[in-house]
């Protein structure tokens, strides 16, 4: 079954904070929408950063959508490929509107609230 999360709208508001705009999400679609901000970032200003930090912004954005999938899985008790596919699916259908945030001057601040993730945990 596909589901889509269409009223996760995290922090589109420019002055929202992370704790303000996240109300009623839950832990992966935090993730995951810092994941689909982190690739907007990169996507924005490949123009502007050298390859090296482009690299580390979309490391870091590999690193959210790895931790969105598996939040995803124990939540929503999904398989992998399920969980992939709908992370996968959010990150990109909402990039575009975290563009726009950057172009705003407001995904800076998104992106400095995100939650931290766990580097460590097993699938």
């Amino acid at each position: 079954m596909h589901r889509t999360y269409p009223a996760l709208v995290v922090a589109l508001a420019s002055s929202s904070t992370w704790k303000q705009s996240s109300l009623g999400a839950t832990q992966w679609q935090m993730t995951v929408a810092c994941a689909a901000g982190y690739h907007a970032n990169r996507k924005n200003r490949m123009t502007i950063r050298g390859p090296s930090m482009s690299n580390s912004i979309e490391v870091q954005a590999e690193d959210y959508k790895t931790a969105g999938i598996r939040l995803y899985r124990k939540e929503e008790k999904v398989s992998a490929e399920e969980a992939k596919r709908i992370v996968e699916t959010y990150i990109a259908e909402n990039v575009a509107r975290f563009i726009a945030m950057d172009k705003a001057g407001s995904l800076e601040a998104f992106l400095d609230s995100c939650p931290e993730i766990d580097y460590e945990a097993a699938d």
